[in-house]
């Protein structure tokens, strides 16, 4: 003999049992709990700060070295004597107050010359004061040979210092070496060459 089948309920009578309406009510206690945890963890919708930087102010150029006045005369003083022109180009008081000359000498003959400086050359203020050329190689550079048909320009530098009473100045070579070279007497000598203050 059958058994009769249970009654069928549908599953909107099952979830409309008053037990399921607790545990429904439990559920969304947790899921609230979760959510408000989740929301406090993740902190407020704030971009991410940075770590404070300092903003450059407006950039100034740093102010020039401060060099001293160029103290010189530029002009043309010149002698000849046989086959050499030699002139004063330029005449300057360093800081220390040496004299510097910028001499350019040039040969006018076929054959090679030499113009040596030291023990060739003086210098001698309206003052009287003798100046001997500085050998340091920072200071005086003298090639002293001239090619056939050549020149140079070079630069004596004095050990002395000027005198603050002298104006003019006065330079000579006493020798021109070469095959056939010839100095006038007195060598050659250049007058009146004005001096810096």
């Amino acid at each position: 003999m059958q058994q009769p089948e249970p009654p069928r309920r549908s599953l909107g009578a099952f979830l409309s049992h008053p037990g399921w309406a607790g545990i429904g009510g439990i559920v969304g206690v947790i899921g609230l709990a979760i959510a408000i945890a989740v929301h406090v963890s993740d902190g407020p919708d704030t971009p991410p700060t940075r770590p404070a930087t300092s903003t450059p102010g407006p950039t100034t150029a740093p102010p020039p070295p401060t060099t001293h006045a160029k103290r010189s005369i530029t002009g043309s003083w010149s002698t000849t004597g046989g086959d050499i022109t030699v002139t004063v180009e330029e005449v300057e008081k360093t800081p220390e107050r040496a004299l510097r000359l910028h001499v350019r000498a040039v040969n006018h003959s076929s054959s090679g010359r030499v113009l040596q400086l030291f023990g060739n050359f003086t210098a001698v203020d309206d003052q009287g004061q003798v100046y001997t050329p500085s050998n340091e190689p920072a200071a005086t550079q003298w090639p002293g040979n001239l090619a056939p048909h050549g020149s140079f320009t070079g630069v004596i530098e004095t050990w002395d210092r000027a005198q603050p009473q002298a104006t003019t100045l006065a330079v000579t070579f006493a020798k021109v070496r070469g095959v056939r070279a010839t100095t006038p007497p007195g060598g050659l000598t250049i007058t009146d060459i004005p001096l810096p203050a």
